[in-house]
């Protein structure tokens, strides 16, 4: 699990974010008919609320990984945790499949834009941040097919 993934030692922040965002995946894919029912209209609320608790379990854990990384000095964040969750959210929100009817050619540009936010929002150098941009392109590949 994510928390398991952060505690890793010899794993740089870059390959631990990579692993969790992968973990990530691999459960919603495991849970995918739990997913399908969390994205009917009528339940909205509990999909919102499953939404607010996941940043509240995932945000420290990320926030972790992202202080590693300015100890590596990859990142340079002053409030891992408020980025990361800010992130988090705008992310949930704008890749919500049910929010918004984007076109594959709409969500591949706001998955550009979401990898422009995170390098920046992380401090990180332009293009540091591949391996990461690499693990969401296969996310976003696989939700446009």
């Amino acid at each position: 699990s994510s928390d398991l993934i952060e505690q890793q030692p010899g794993l740089g922040a870059i390959e631990k974010l990579c692993a969790i965002f992968a973990a990530q995946s691999r459960v919603e894919q495991q849970e995918q008919a739990l997913v399908d029912d969390l994205h009917r209209p009528e339940n909205r609320e509990l999909h919102d609320q499953i939404n607010m608790e996941t940043i509240k379990a995932i945000g420290p854990i990320l926030a972790n990984v992202i202080k590693q990384g300015c100890h590596e000095e990859i990142f340079d964040v002053p409030d891992p945790l408020s980025t990361v969750q800010f992130l988090l959210a705008g992310s949930q929100m704008i890749f919500d499949r049910d929010a918004f009817d984007w076109t594959p050619e709409e969500l591949i540009a706001r998955h550009e834009a979401m990898i422009l936010l995170i390098e920046r929002g992380l401090g990180a150098t332009p293009g540091s941040i591949s391996l990461i941009e690499q693990a969401l392109n296969h996310e976003i590949q696989r939700s446009i097919s």
